[in-house]
């Protein structure tokens, strides 16, 4: 029989009497309603009042959360021509929502919103003899973006006649025939920036806090405490979505308008180093 070598108790006490691991999670879950507009049936709202969206993308509603999308659904690129609506093989695929044989804003409808399903924090404290860290991961789940910023740079319209996004250049030919770009050269294709295409999963997990800091006391060094530290702000993030930033917003807090990145400047990855002194 081979047995494992036992760590002594004495030493298991020591390190629990010096270790200490103080943590804090916050989860948040809600839900919104509109109940009732005083009679009317919709406002429109969610217009950054660019010229590159021409009409609102978001709708306050009753039956639905603030925050609704009101979007064209797109269902991807035609792989065959559409004899009904007059669309090519190679064409974006938009629903024909009030059946009048022709796409456009008529069609939009409620296609998610920004309002996340839940949120959460976890704070962390942790101490051994003079050495501390800190550690806050923050994260939001299931709330949508308009990604306009990456519309702006993959789709053709009035104002862009050329996409610079990498991955468009990946677009629809008759050898490549799984792509989800639509075939720029097409006479019959159609470029909504309303629709449903730039609608993205905005949730994510982040790295808001990390910090590391030892502390030198006068009976160590004998002249003075000194205390050095390093941290890091919103050094990791895990995320499907395509900006530069899911917690970026050009509409601000607000309520009824909230979740479209028309280029809102991101948070920024901040590094520090910091050296406290007493004599």
């Amino acid at each position: 029989m081979i047995s494992a070598p036992s760590v002594p108790s004495v030493l298991v006490n020591l390190f629990i009497a010096v270790f200490n691991w103080n943590t804090t999670l916050n989860f948040t879950t809600y839900k919104s309603e509109v109940v009732s507009l005083g009679g009317q049936d919709i406002i429109y709202v969610g217009w950054p009042g660019s010229g590159f969206i021409n009409t609102s993308i978001q709708v306050v509603k009753p039956g639905y959360a603030l925050g609704s999308f009101y979007l064209i659904p797109w269902n991807g690129v035609y792989s065959q021509d559409d004899p009904n609506l007059g669309f090519k093989a190679g064409d974006n695929n938009y629903t024909d929502v009030d059946g009048n044989k022709s796409i456009g804003y008529e069609d939009r409808v409620i296609s998610g919103n920004a309002i996340p399903k839940f949120l959460f924090g976890w704070n962390n404290d942790l101490t051994w003899k003079n050495l501390s860290m800190n550690i806050f991961i923050q994260g939001s789940q299931g709330n949508k973006i308009f990604n306009g910023t990456y519309a702006a740079i993959a789709a053709p319209s009035s104002d862009i006649k050329y996409p610079t996004l990498a991955e468009s250049a990946n677009y629809w030919t008759k050898t490549n025939t799984g792509s989800e770009w639509a075939d720029p050269a097409s006479k019959t294709g159609r470029n909504y920036v309303e629709s449903s295409h730039y609608l993205q999963d905005g949730s994510y997990v982040r790295l808001k806090n990390i910090s590391l800091s030892y502390a030198f006391t006068r009976k160590m060094i004998g002249f003075g405490d000194i205390r050095l530290s390093i941290s890091a702000q919103n050094a990791l993030t895990i995320t499907k979505y395509k900006g530069f930033d899911p917690e970026a917003d050009t509409m601000g807090n607000s309520d009824i308008s909230q979740g479209i990145d028309m280029g809102a400047y991101p948070n920024p990855r901040t590094f520090t180093i910091g050296l406290n002194a007493k004599f």
